[in-house]
Parts: C-alpha cells; sequence; structure tokens
C-alpha cells in the first residue's frame, strides 16, 4: 500500500516531513518530568533538537564516547548542544 503512494518532489517532501516534525517532537518532548535526550551524530537525533520548541525548559542532554579519544558522534553532539544552548 506505501509503494502504491506517488512520489513526492524534493520541495514538497520537504514541506510535508517540515509539517510532520513540527507538529509530532513538540508532542513527544512535552511531560511533566524533564526530558533528557541522547545527542548522537545521526540526522535522527539534530533533526528531533531542531524541531523542539524553543519555549520549553532546557533538555538535559548526554552522548557517550570512548575512553581513549572522541568518536564523531561526540564531536557533532557537542555541536549540537553549544548550537541550541543546551
Amino acid at each position: 500500500e506505501l509503494e502504491q503512494q506517488p512520489s513526492l518532489d524534493a520541495e514538497n517532501y520537504y514541506a510535508k516531513l517540515r509539517s510532520i516534525l513540527t507538529e509530532i517532537i513538540p508532542r513527544y518532548m512535552r511531560n511533566e518530568h524533564p526530558v533528557a535526550v541522547s545527542l548522537t551524530g545521526g540526522f535522527d537525533t539534530r533533526a528531533i533538537m531542531a524541531f523542539d520548541d524553543r519555549s520549553a525548559p532546557r533538555r538535559l542532554s548526554y552522548t557517550y564516547g570512548g575512553m581513549y579519544r572522541d568518536c564523531l558522534d561526540v564531536t557533532v553532539a557537542r555541536e549540537v548542544a553549544r548550537a541550541l544552548q543546551r
């Protein structure tokens, strides 16, 4: 059934994705208790943080690294946290 849907061009795909993420992400982040986010270098985590409600209290965030040096995920996670002041 999903495969039978018409393809979206890049502009319509982005508009639909933006619409869905704008609606869904804040709903998942609303909670009576603080929500922490595991930051990675992946697109999914960056998208979640990009669509988080900026008026919400600061999010706790964390990532995992190795004992010898920082992996790419740690480096990107720090950049995301710094950009969002989280």
